[in-house]
C-alpha cells in the first residue's frame, strides 16, 4: 500500500507523523525485533513477511471498520480467507467498542490534514462527537501500545485543531485483537498528551537537521 503524501497550499511536501516518529526514535523497535523474531524461529517465516503480513491485517480492519463509519460495503473480494478473518476479529471488537462508548456521530473517519506553520501532515483515523464534545480517537491492531501512540495522537490532535479551530476533548486508541474479538480502550491524560508534543516537536527539528546532515559528503 503506498504511503500517502502530505503537501502545503503552496504545493511544498511535508513528512507524515508516523515518519517523523518512525524515523527519529527507536523505543519500540527491540520490541519489535524481539518478536519479529520470535514468530520467525516458530513459524519459519522471513521477519519482513512477519511485518508485511500484519501490516495488511491491520489495514484491512482499517477498512473493515471505516466502511462501517460510513455506513459503506466493503469489497473483500481482493483479500485472503486468512487475512481476512483476522481482520474480522479487529472488526468485531471495534463494533463492541462502538456498543460501549455509545458515539453521537462520527464527523470525520480517515481525514488527511497538514500543518503549514509546523510542516508536517497526518491521517486521522476517527473523529467523533459525544457529548456535544469532539474527540479524536485511533484504531491500533498491535499486540501492544507504546509511547510513540501517545506522541502520534498529541500530533494528531494538533493537526486537527489548527486547521478547524474546534478543540479536542479526549484523545483515545482502541486497540483491535486479531485473535479473538475483543478491544481494550486506552485513555490520552493531559500530561501524557503535553508529553507527546513536546517529544514530537523535538522529533521534528531532529528530522529536518537530519535531511541537512543527509547531504554531507554529496
Amino acid at each position: 500500500m503506498a504511503h500517502t503524501k502530505y503537501y502545503t497550499p503552496s504545493n511544498i511536501e511535508v513528512p507524515s507523523v508516523t515518519t517523523i516518529i518512525g524515523n527519529n526514535l527507536g523505543w519500540n523497535k527491540p520490541m519489535l525485533l524481539a518478536w519479529t523474531k520470535k514468530l520467525a524461529l516458530k513459524e519459519g517465516k522471513d521477519s519482513d513477511e512477519i511485518t508485511k503480513e500484519a501490516g495488511e491485517i491491520g489495514t484491512l480492519t482499517h477498512y473493515l471498520c471505516e466502511n462501517k463509519i460510513n455506513n459503506t460495503t466493503p469489497d473483500i473480494a481482493p483479500y485472503s480467507k486468512k487475512h481476512l478473518a483476522k481482520a474480522k476479529n479487529g472488526y468485531l471488537g471495534f463494533c463492541d467498542w462502538e456498543k460501549f462508548w455509545k458515539p453521537t456521530k462520527y464527523l470525520y473517519c480517515e481525514i488527511p490534514i497538514v500543518n503549514e506553520i509546523y510542516g508536517f501532515g497526518g491521517t486521522i483515523d476517527i473523529v467523533a462527537e459525544r457529548d456535544n464534545k469532539v474527540h479524536l480517537l485511533d484504531l491500533k491492531t498491535s499486540n501492544h501500545i507504546h509511547p510513540e501512540m501517545v506522541i502520534q495522537l498529541s500530533a494528531y490532535k494538533r493537526l486537527f485543531e489548527g486547521n478547524f479551530n474546534v478543540p479536542i476533548e479526549s484523545m483515545s486508541i482502541i486497540k483491535l485483537s486479531k485473535e479473538e474479538p475483543a478491544y481494550e480502550f486506552y485513555s490520552v491524560t493531559p500530561e501524557q498528551d503535553l508529553a507527546g508534543w513536546e517529544v514530537f516537536l523535538a522529533l521534528l527539528e531532529v528530522h529536518k537537521r537530519k535531511f541537512i546532515l543527509n547531504k554531507f559528503g554529496k
